[in-house]
């Protein structure tokens, strides 16, 4: 439990094979600074630039302390590279559109997070982004140095890279945050099955009034992390489609993509028809469909379970459920000894349009922020206010005003430091999802959907009025499905058909 940093760092070189690559010191920075090319870097960084304004746009809530890490920055940053910081937080119900918009009108933002599940495929294939490997060669050495080969191989699109991989882990752990004051109210034992979250989603119902039992964020995956299937290591829970999850899935590996309306799979739709029921036994918030930040709910006490794509529960949001007299605890049922299928691409990527009027500068400020002190301040707040180390490698948040947002944009696995608050438990897993020997790797990795010549019927699918509704369990299941069949069937078989073929074109490449 009490292994250096260093070592997680080097977990992470793991190749898709489980082979260790070598790993650097801590000094990585320094070293990187010996270089020819981040000695020239580094010259240029050093002398004072002409002032600039980087516009950025992110996903979430603005933090309450986010004016004085942004002053806290610009003050280190003034001399040299002397960037100003006008950052724009989107609400996630609002990413999509918002960020679409603001791209297709040419608006001139220099950093935007993107994802495969958002509309990385899409921007890209539109010539959206810059290819970022001259830039980074010229001056992001220590954002390459703080990411192993390994993630650069895998997080390429089409043999470039647009977009610079945000994670510290090969696989994204789910698993729901509930109340554990709740559940020992209840005489119940940790939670170990579906079987047991839905008994105990019961007993809040039956106990709690004004309490809805279980509150979901609205995204396919996070919908279906409520799913029994989404936690079984046949299905390949990658979403290039995210709109149409998993209405269009991939299973056992087999290099194919699947409609659920060609293909009925028996535990998809099982958890389609379980979700109908707990919606309609009151399990499921009736608004969900409005929501739009699911936490808040939790720690307002307005709801006792909600899915999760962290591992262990922040301080923060452990310390608001405190205010309210209860506890938190975080449960999955992912198994540790099941080979979980994974193309070892990271979730969310930070890139630079091409309508951006400062290219060199934002790589500049990112190669800044990726260095471990700036890495801190950005990812944590301000140090003895908003957080304190512990040891090495970890930190305890001090309150919740500056929440940890590395995701959002700079997420490096040699900086990351690991939440003093989690539980040896807890730990295990965050270590376990490190390594690239636990996961099996897919076929399709390294594969980027061109949605190209799908783009209208995708664009007819996805302003589509069933998916929610019928994840969420707020329709009939199967009358619903018909409907949706019918209205939406052509586009469906079009979308699979193109996306085939170039799957099967790549994977012909590759023997």
């Amino acid at each position: 439990m009490k292994r250096k940093w260093m070592l997680l760092a080097c977990l992470m070189s793991l190749t898709a094979s489980g082979v260790l690559a070598g790993c650097s010191s801590n000094n990585d920075t320094k070293e990187a600074a010996g270089t020819s090319a981040a000695g020239n870097q580094k010259a240029e960084q050093d002398k004072a630039l002409s002032p600039a304004t980087l516009k950025i746009y992110i996903p979430g809530d603005r933090p309450k302390d986010m004016d004085a890490v942004i002053a806290e920055a610009e003050k280190r940053m003034a001399g040299t590279l002397n960037v100003k910081l006008n950052i724009t937080f989107i609400p996630w119900s609002d990413l999509d559109n918002k960020t679409s918009l603001a791209l297709a009108s040419g608006e001139a933002v220099d950093l935007i997070f993107d994802a495969p599940w958002l509309h990385m495929n899409k921007m890209i294939a539109s010539d959206t982004y810059e290819d970022l490997e001259p830039l980074l060669q010229q001056y992001g050495q220590t954002i390459l140095k703080t990411r192993p080969q390994e993630m650069w191989d895998a997080n390429k699109f089409n043999g470039s890279i647009y977009g610079i991989p945000l994670g510290v882990s090969q696989y994204q752990i789910k698993g729901f945050y509930i109340r554990k004051d709740l559940r020992e109210k209840y005489g119940m034992q940790p939670l170990k099955t579906f079987d047991d979250l839905s008994q105990y989603l019961y007993k809040v119902k039956e106990n709690e009034q004004g309490m809805s039992p279980l509150t979901t964020l609205v995204s396919t995956d996070r919908i279906t992390n409520a799913y029994p299937f989404y936690f079984n290591s046949a299905y390949d829970i990658k979403q290039e489609i995210p709109e149409m999850y998993p209405f269009f899935y991939k299973k056992n590996n087999d290099g194919k993509i699947y409609t659920l309306f060609e293909n009925k799979d028996a535990d998809i739709w099982s958890g389609i028809q379980s979700m109908r029921k707990w919606y309609q036994d009151g399990i499921i918030n009736k608004d969900n469909l409005a929501v739009q930040n699911e936490r808040d709910l939790f720690t307002a006490g307005k709801t006792a379970a909600i899915t999760s794509a962290d591992v262990g529960i922040p301080s923060s949001i452990q310390d608001a459920v405190s205010k309210l007299g209860g506890s938190a605890e975080w449960v999955t049922f992912m198994d540790p000894s099941q080979k979980y299928q994974t193309d070892f691409k990271q979730w969310n990527f930070i890139s630079v349009p091409k309508g951006s009027k400062n290219k060199e500068r934002a790589i500049m400020f990112l190669n800044w922020a990726n260095e471990k002190e700036n890495y801190d301040l950005l990812s944590y707040g301000i140090k003895g206010k908003n957080w304190q180390a512990v040891g090495e490698d970890g930190f305890k948040a001090l309150n919740g005003d500056y929440p940890n947002f590395g995701f959002d944009w700079i997420w490096n696995p040699t900086y990351e430091r690991y939440d003093a608050s989690l539980s040896p438990e807890e730990l295990k897993w965050w270590n376990w999802a490190k390594d690239a020997g636990n996961f099996t790797k897919s076929k399709d990795s390294g594969f980027t959907f061109n949605p190209e010549p799908v783009l209208q019927e995708m664009a007819r699918l996805k302003a589509n009025s069933y998916v929610y509704p019928i994840l969420l369990g707020t329709l009939d299941p199967d009358k619903a499905f018909a409907d949706f069949e019918a209205k939406y069937g052509t586009d469906l078989k079009k979308i699979q058909t193109e996306y085939q073929k170039q799957l099967d074109a790549y994977l012909a490449e590759q023997k």
